[in-house]
């Protein structure tokens, strides 16, 4: 049975709290208090009584996003950190730098930094390539039961009706993303969940992505952030590296890289 709405947000706002706590810098964490949204899968698991995997925190300012990265990068530099792309430094600006891999262990240390999102240890990534009100953000959303949100300022919970519709149904409901590839590849995942979807919301997500380029490079890897992002760096590495982008190079590769399914 899953948690009621007033121990949601209790389970939330500790969560919040908690990784605040670590952060040293008071001017950033009231940056952090003013602007912090938590929404998608997190609030749906917590509905259901399911497991959480991770709570994905989104800001309302660029300004907060930015600190935040330039904090976690200071951090990252002093530690063990791995490298995985081509390049020199990373830079602490947004749009501007490679995907960074680090072991630490003590609660809430930096795991990965990514062109999406910034992973803490103890279930926390940090969105920060999406900002502003949680209607811009969602936006960038694929399923509409994933448009719940909290609101750490406010201390409120919002439950649009169409998402706890399709909570409660299982059923996913395909909102008009601006990254229907994301959400084509997503949904396998939700259907080994016990998760169904129509053919019609299927038809929306195809027309969707007709209209896309994909044999653009950029576009391409704009499409797949977020999505097995280490098989997926690895896929946009390869096709980068052959220099033509046709379905014949990227059915090649995709079979490379992905011949673990």
């Amino acid at each position: 049975m899953g948690a009621k709405k007033q121990t949601i947000v209790k389970i939330l706002r500790k969560k919040i709290n908690n990784w605040i706590e670590t952060i040293p810098d008071e001017e950033l964490q009231k940056l952090i208090k003013r602007d912090v949204l938590v929404s998608g899968g997190s609030i749906v698991s917590l509905l259901l009584g399911e497991e959480v995997n991770d709570y994905d925190l989104y800001f309302k300012t660029t300004e907060t996003a930015e600190r935040l990265l330039s904090f976690y990068l200071y951090v990252a530099d002093a530690s063990d950190v791995k490298v995985l792309v081509e390049g020199s430094r990373v830079k602490p600006l947004i749009g501007d730098r490679g995907q960074i891999v680090c072991d630490g262990k003590e609660n809430y240390a930096v795991r990965c930094i990514t062109d999406n999102a910034i992973t803490l240890n103890n279930d926390i990534q940090l969105i920060i390539r999406f900002t502003g009100s949680s209607h811009e953000i969602h936006k960038n959303f694929d399923f509409v039961h994933a448009t719940c949100v909290y609101d750490f300022c406010d201390n409120k919970l919002n439950l649009p009706e169409a998402a706890l519709t399709s909570i409660l149904a299982k059923d996913l409901v395909f909102i008009n993303s601006v990254y229907p590839v994301a959400a084509l590849l997503r949904i396998r995942k939700f259907i080994n969940r016990g998760w169904r979807i129509s053919a019609g919301q299927m038809v929306k997500i195809i027309l969707k992505t007709n209209k896309l380029d994909l044999y653009d490079l950029e576009t391409l890897k704009d499409q797949l952030i977020g999505v097995d992002s280490l098989y997926m760096s690895e896929f946009i590495k390869e096709v980068a590296d052959r220099g033509e982008v046709n379905y014949t190079v990227l059915a090649e590769i995709l079979d490379s890289v992905f011949d673990y399914e």
